[in-house]
């Protein structure tokens, strides 16, 4: 038969689930590691798969399973169960690490069975024993909780980001993992009939913060989709098809006949002085009061939940929201009603907001009102304040001081004429602009008297990593360290600006028009997008940053080689931890000439930063998303 190999998404948007919300913060004892957002959205890539492979499939299991094999070595993250274990059979070689987590001084039921296995398969990659100590679980627990798209409240994650960081030391990009299976094969359910659609990411978002890729083979939606068609629930019980193919090609029985076990190291890296560690931050954290305030703190189970939502909101969160700094003054819609009366005012709600958007977070905003969670969630907010006009516009303007831009770049004689167009389009009442200037031009005009010059003669990263400092740039919300020969003829600041807020991009750049001179194609105006597209590669010829994202971006740089620049933007996204770039497709400029570095030392500067940063992954210039 033929088999469809089809994209596919988690969902829709950021819906909040109330019910689901209401019981994480009263409880923190969900069963299963659900998310608080009915159908989050999240793409798992398959872009870079090759899809002539998926021209062989004619029975959707195991072949689904066979063609995603990695022609690139990786890391197996085997945990002694029949879906990693099936998984290791089909692409042993001699390239593969099998990494087992264990916890000191737990039981080491995981790494025996694995062990088991791996020895009766013969298999010929190599078997390594991850040992945890608890501390080593609890720092790495503070390390990764934080910085989840949300809080996850599975203990396997810490293990997980713990195997990968292994990975990565071992000199892998790539970490291929069993979860999903329990979709497939179990009784597990994903997308719109259950919200568990994160059990699969404690494994890819780990993965992520530390630049590497994780490949969930089971997780793919046509064999989700076959599974669901095929398999009866008698069978599913015990993951009876699985297991039973598994012994038919050759899989020890050790393995095959493994019933499903949860990683058991968290129950003991809670306790003893990693417990009361964990309970003394949970008692000092300002969210204290969203918890349950009759806990006793006696379940390990419940302790984790709790810190890792703690963690998750003091770092994405607003603080010490109970408490209104004057009486409502202003009026608040009547659909967010009730105890909003007595405990916000809407104008602290657009100063904790654009506190958050200052500072670089989301603007979440926690309380018990659940009108006020969904207006904040869905992006509504911004509506509800345009309908209030004049009295929302001053309490906004009290709310602190309008964004502020820097412009830096070096400009020669070519150049001066682009630097007008820009400064007349972008203006000088929020824009500073710091002009390096490198060939003997002067700026005399009146519309050059907002710049600040400074004359040397040198490479553009050369000026950006010696003058334009973190230091140097607190001040300023973005930073555009564009090129000199940029036209921004029909280029609307306005709308860039309002489309890279809106999707929290950290590092981006307007598309390049069909008139452009260009070296890499992703980066010209795509048709197929209206607005734009989240990506793993933003060129250093139009870049736009946030203040924290230039900072890391600084932080990468060379200090006394690779002016040209060749190979950041490789790096960009795994070695600064950025999550969100994108190009924007709505808004275009023209590159108006071309590359003049080719015949350069930047080739060769390249290929040395690269080597020298080989444990990070190199962008594939690949589309991650749309965005809105």
């Amino acid at each position: 038969m033929n088999w469809t190999f089809k994209r596919y998404y988690y969902g829709k948007r950021n819906k909040l689930n109330k019910q689901l919300l209401n019981r994480l913060i009263e409880e923190s004892c969900l069963a299963e590691p659900y998310t608080i957002f009915d159908d989050w959205f999240r793409q798992i890539s398959i872009e870079s798969y090759d899809f002539t492979k998926f021209n062989n499939v004619t029975a959707p299991f195991p072949d689904l399973l066979i063609c995603q094999k990695p022609e690139s070595k990786f890391a197996l993250h085997l945990s002694g169960g029949v879906d990693s274990a099936l998984l290791a059979f089909l692409y042993d070689s001699e390239a593969v690490d099998y990494l087992v987590g264990t916890v000191k001084g737990a039981d080491d039921i995981e790494y025996t069975v694995a062990k088991a296995f791996y020895e009766s398969a013969k298999l010929k990659g190599r078997l390594h024993n991850v040992i945890i100590s608890p501390n080593e679980a609890f720092a790495a627990a503070k390390e990764i909780l934080p910085i989840l798209k949300e809080p996850l409240m599975d203990p396997a994650v810490v293990l997980s980001y713990l195997v990968s960081k292994k990975a990565r030391e071992l000199g892998h990009n790539l970490v291929v993992a069993g979860d999903g299976a329990d979709a497939a094969f179990g009784l597990t359910s994903f997308g719109k009939s259950g919200f568990r659609t994160l059990a699969i990411w404690k494994t890819i978002e780990p993965a992520e913060t530390l630049g590497m890729s994780a490949l969930l083979p089971y997780s793919l939606p046509d064999l989700q989709i076959w599974a669901e068609s095929t398999i009866t629930d008698e069978q599913r019980k015990t993951k009876a098809v699985l297991r039973d193919f598994a012994e038919k090609i050759g899989v020890p029985r050790v393995a095959a006949e493994k019933r499903k076990m949860g990683w058991k190291g968290h129950s003991d890296w809670c306790r003893g002085q990693v417990y009361l560690s964990m309970r003394d931050e949970i008692l000092k954290s300002p969210f204290l009061k969203l918890l349950d305030k009759d806990d006793d703190y006696v379940s390990d189970e419940k302790i984790f939940r709790q810190y890792s939502l703690i963690k998750w909101l003091e770092h994405n969160c607003v603080a010490e929201i109970d408490v209104a700094p004057r009486p409502v003054s202003y009026a608040i819609p009547s659909n967010i009603s009730g105890s909003s009366h007595r405990r916000w005012t809407l104008p602290w709600i657009i100063r904790k907001c654009a506190l958050c958007s200052r500072e670089g977070r989301l603007p979440y905003i926690f309380t018990y009102n659940f009108d006020i969670f969904k207006y904040v969630f869905s992006g509504k907010l911004q509506i509800i304040l345009y309908n209030f006009k004049e009295n929302i516009k001053k309490s906004f303007q009290m709310s602190g001081r309008k964004k502020k831009f820097l412009y830096a770049s070096p400009v020669g004689k070519n150049g001066k004429e682009f630097l007008a167009k820009i400064i007349k389009a972008f203006g000088n009442e929020d824009f500073d602009y710091m002009i390096f200037v490198f060939e003997d031009v002067k700026f005399e005009e009146p519309i050059y008297k907002c710049c600040t010059f400074k004359y040397e003669k040198n490479l553009r990263w050369y000026f950006m990593k010696r003058y334009i400092t973190p230091d140097f740039c607190r001040k300023y919300d973005y930073i555009f360290l564009w090129a000199d020969d940029i036209d921004v003829e029909g280029f609307s600041l306005k709308n860039f600006i309002s489309i890279v807020e809106r999707n929290n991009l950290q590092m981006a750049q307007p598309a390049l028009s069909k008139y452009s001179y260009y070296d890499i194609e992703s980066v010209v105006k795509n048709n197929k997008y209206a607005v734009g597209r989240y990506v793993d590669y933003v060129e250093q010829m139009v870049p736009v940053f946030t203040r924290d994202a230039w900072s890391r971006y600084w932080g990468m740089m060379e200090e006394d080689t690779n002016f040209w620049g060749w190979g950041y933007p490789s790096l960009a996204k795994s070695f600064c931890k950025l999550r969100n770039m994108g190009i924007v497709d709505r808004e275009t400029v023209t590159h108006t000439r071309p590359t003049s570095s080719k015949n350069t030392s930047a080739p060769k500067d390249r290929k040395l930063f690269l080597e020298k940063h080989k444990e990070y992954q190199v962008a594939r210039w690949m589309t991650l998303g749309k965005l809105k």
